[in-house]
């Protein structure tokens, strides 16, 4: 079973955010079935675990093939998520609402999804071409989607 990660703002139930989040997944979740049988989506408000809720989400996310980040409304949670993602050279697929296109410069410099929740089926034609890409091209991924570069880099002990 391959996972894909959701870092999505939440909120709560009755909230606007939810509301979004619901619409999202139920698009996602659609794009999934039609492309593989073993495609999981993982949304930690859906994760009963009886531990730390952030080290849940780390395992979660370290665990997944990559994931997909809703970066409406520059939730710090989801940024977080995103960057502990990245950290670990996991493919990142950002989604964010049109009306929130001034996004921070880090994560600007990286391909974004753009979409209108009146027009959902835009959103569920580009994510299906990016899935798609993504599990097709495993070895392009870090190059195209994981954001900056990672190098190592060595330090002499005399240095320190």
């Amino acid at each position: 079973m391959k996972k894909i990660f959701f870092a999505t703002p939440i909120g709560s139930v009755d909230s606007k955010e939810y509301q979004r989040s619901n619409k999202i997944v139920e698009a996602i979740t659609n794009i999934l079935e039609q492309i593989e049988d073993d495609l999981e989506l993982i949304r930690v408000d859906k994760i009963f675990k009886p531990n730390n809720i952030t080290e849940t989400i780390k395992q979660e996310i370290a665990e997944s093939n990559f994931i997909i980040a809703d970066i409406s409304n520059h939730n710090p949670n989801v940024y977080y998520e995103l960057g502990y993602a990245t950290g670990l050279q996991k493919t990142c697929i950002q989604i964010a609402e049109k009306s929130n296109k001034n996004l921070p410069f880090d994560v600007a410099q990286i391909n974004t999804i753009f979409y209108d929740l009146d027009d959902i089926k835009s959103l569920k034609f580009q994510l299906e071409e990016m899935i798609k890409y993504v599990l097709s091209n495993p070895s392009e991924r870090h190059l195209t989607f994981s954001g900056p570069v990672v190098r190592k880099v060595e330090v002499d002990d005399e240095d320190l």
